[in-house]
């Protein structure tokens, strides 16, 4: 799993990943930031949220 600030190089990187053969490849859309905002609202009493965790499909990854 990749995880970066806001998400898109941690897309970039399980792109990459992907394209070089490893299978089960993911990443934090929306990064830390996002997992940041998610804790504290887990903090103050609010469980029903969830991470926006997802895999990366390799027919939609382009190869360079």
């Amino acid at each position: 799993m990749f995880i970066c600030e806001k998400g898109p190089r941690s897309y970039e990187a399980a792109r990459i990943f992907t394209n070089h053969g490893y299978k089960n490849v993911s990443y934090l859309a929306g990064g830390n930031l996002l997992f940041s905002g998610i804790s504290k609202s887990i903090h103050a009493g609010n469980h029903n949220l969830t991470l926006n965790q997802k895999k990366v499909e390799t027919n939609s990854i382009r190869k360079y």
